[in-house]
């Protein structure tokens, strides 16, 4: 029992020297994200977090890596709040990553609503990842869109934030008989690669499955 104290303070040398030169986060606090430290996933996931300005090389949680998976919906915990996510995408597959919250999963299905805020005269949506990243592969998703109300837009996308390459499918308000695919990269809007396509059935009233291969 002596010993402990002397083992500690070793130990915290040994982390201090570890240490990313360039940081202002600690050891509690030690994910660096837009300005700010902290140790939650809101923080700490890969693609989130700047490990250069992290508190040390391992700081950031490393990407979890694609698996084949089909998630159904039909359990609460097929969605959880980052802040809550304890980083198991295996139990959490998918994750709410907007502020207020207004993603649940209800019916067998996930609900991403857009709620209206008095106060602030403008509404919410909401915005949904899917914890496992992947490389390549396959992605389908079954969706029901809100292309009923203007100025709404739903969209299924697969991005990578280090490089800012997108590809996505996008359903716009008030044209509930069409979808729009496009892709970019380094981050660059280029809406010239949009390309539309008319629909025979309502994408507000039916389930319809959408692929990005």
């Amino acid at each position: 029992m002596k010993f402990s104290p002397v083992f500690a303070s070793a130990a915290a040398l040994v982390a201090a020297s570890l240490a990313n030169a360039q940081s202002t986060c600690n050891e509690w606090s030690p994910c660096f994200r837009e300005g700010y430290c902290d140790s939650d996933a809101m923080f700490c996931l890969w693609g989130l977090c700047d490990p250069a300005k992290s508190f040390n090389a391992t700081s950031c949680w490393q990407p979890e890596g694609c698996v084949s998976q089909t998630t159904t919906f039909d359990k609460s915990s097929d969605l959880v709040f980052i802040r809550s996510y304890p980083g198991n995408p295996n139990v959490n597959p998918f994750l709410s990553i907007f502020e207020p919250d207004n993603a649940s999963v209800a019916n067998g299905a996930l609900q991403l609503n857009m709620n209206y805020v008095a106060a602030q005269n403008k509404g919410f949506g909401a915005t949904v990842d899917a914890a496992h990243t992947i490389k390549y592969g396959k992605v389908t998703a079954r969706v029901k869109t809100a292309s009923v109300a203007p100025g709404v837009v739903s969209s299924f996308i697969i991005r990578n934030d280090q490089t800012g390459d997108e590809i996505d499918f996008e359903w716009v308000g008030k044209a509930p008989m069409q979808v729009q695919t496009n892709y970019y990269f380094n981050d660059i809007l280029d809406y010239t690669k949009m390309v539309p396509y008319n629909l025979p059935s309502d994408t507000s009233k039916d389930y319809h499955d959408y692929t990005i291969d």
